[in-house]
């Protein structure tokens, strides 16, 4: 992803906080485990394709989840075919890799020519998924004013990111969102009932 992805997080094994894809991992009980946030800033979707064998494939996870659908196409004007393909090709990227795919919508966004690629874009992303059997995380709906799509004014500071306050109404959201087969990982305190072995 890009910097929405990424959010403030130090981009180290299982940190956690600063992202809404942290927040979502810590909520949901560790149905989703965090191993490494590969979003990067200002990235468009031609640059994550580029950097998907180096910075996803080559830790070969179990799960990857793909946000794809970025304000920074918009503004760079990557035509929307080139936009599909470069996530199409992500996908297929993951799943000859042995990855599950899980793919997440844009955030709200309150510049009105951005905003309506994205939402066109967003429902491109679900249709296509449906068709692929593949689940989409909507992080759009949780933080978007139902009156214009614009971001509520609490859940972001510049239009374009989630603020804190909003990656964690994300983080609340999507978790409720994830794939029921996704099991939680139960927290033991003692292994075996030994005081002194402690997990």
């Amino acid at each position: 992803g890009d910097s929405i992805a990424s959010g403030g997080d130090v981009q180290v094994n299982y940190q956690v906080g600063g992202s809404w894809f942290a927040d979502v991992c810590g909520k949901s009980h560790q149905r989703l485990r965090f191993y490494r946030n590969a979003g990067v800033g200002g990235n468009t979707s031609t640059a994550m394709l580029a950097r998907f064998t180096a910075d996803v494939t080559a830790y070969h996870p179990d799960i990857v989840v793909i946000g794809g659908v970025t304000p920074n196409d918009v503004g760079q004007s990557v035509p929307v075919a080139t936009r599909k393909s470069n996530i199409q090709a992500m996908v297929a990227a993951a799943v000859a890799d042995g990855s599950r795919v899980i793919l997440a919508t844009s955030t709200p966004n309150d510049t009105t020519g951005t905003r309506d690629s994205l939402v066109e874009m967003n429902h491109w992303l679900i249709g296509w998924a449906n068709t692929q059997g593949i689940p989409v995380l909507d992080i759009y709906s949780p933080l978007a004013d139902p009156a214009d799509g614009t971001y509520l004014p609490s859940y972001t500071s510049d239009g374009t990111h989630p603020n804190d306050t909003g990656n964690h109404v994300i983080g609340t959201a999507v978790a409720a969102q994830l794939p029921p087969d996704l099991r939680a990982v139960p927290f033991l305190t003692a292994a075996k009932g030994d005081p002194e072995n402690l997990i």
